[in-house]
């Protein structure tokens, strides 16, 4: 199945189901061509891309990173759930910098890119749900994005930085040694920027980390 989102400037795309194959060949490109970009990333299973470049296999915790001006073709195999997104190419660059798109480019998981990766997919994720998902939220997507461009460091701002982060206590709540310092290092920043990074959303780690756990537990109840 396909589901579609739209926040007025930025194109959402969910696809899930059986395998499949998606091609957009040099014909397509001219007849219908777009001047944007596509960011796109397995929730689960693998997703291979095929350009005149090479191939590319996408895992859980990978984004690609393509012109969409560029003939491909995108497979998917059983299980796959698959988000992207599509941003104009002046909106991307605005985002992130002018950058070299000739070939795909895929952003892995290792490091403090990771925990952003993570987050980008959560956000798609939550805004293709269905129909009747919220209104994807663009700015943190545009921040995101601009983070992936640059390892997690400098263009990410303060909203990306706590997606990033809120997704890393998530996935470690229960890990005795969860705290500021912990989250800090994992997306690339210091203890003082990330305490004023959940500043900026009215909180403060330990204030969410023990939120999270209270409704851990009480749903356990």
């Amino acid at each position: 199945s396909v589901t579609l989102a739209s926040s007025g400037r930025l194109s959402l795309v969910r696809v899930t189901g059986t395998p499949h194959l998606i091609e957009r060949d040099s014909e397509h490109v001219r007849a219908q061509p777009r001047d944007s970009v596509r960011v796109l990333a397995p929730l689960r299973g693998s997703t291979v891309l095929y350009t005149g470049d090479g191939a590319w296999t996408l895992h859980p915790g990978q984004a690609l990173v393509h012109a969409s001006d560029h003939p491909l073709l995108v497979g998917s195999t059983v299980g796959t759930v698959e988000v992207s997104v599509g941003v104009p190419r002046a909106l991307y660059e605005e985002a992130v910098g002018r950058i070299d798109l000739a070939k795909p480019q895929v952003i892995g998981a290792d490091g403090t890119v990771g925990p952003h990766v993570a987050a980008l997919g959560r956000l798609l994720h939550t805004a293709t749900r269905s129909e009747a998902s919220p209104k994807p939220d663009e700015p943190a997507i545009l921040e995101l994005l601009g983070a992936l461009s640059v390892g997690g460091y400098a263009l990410s701002t303060s909203r990306g930085h706590y997606e990033a982060a809120c997704g890393v206590i998530e996935r470690h709540l229960a890990d005795p040694a969860l705290g500021a310092r912990y989250v800090a290092a994992r997306i690339g920043i210091s203890e003082r920027q990330l305490s004023r990074v959940f500043a900026a959303q009215e909180t403060a780690v330990p204030q969410y980390i023990l939120g999270l756990r209270l409704e851990r537990a009480r749903r356990l109840i």
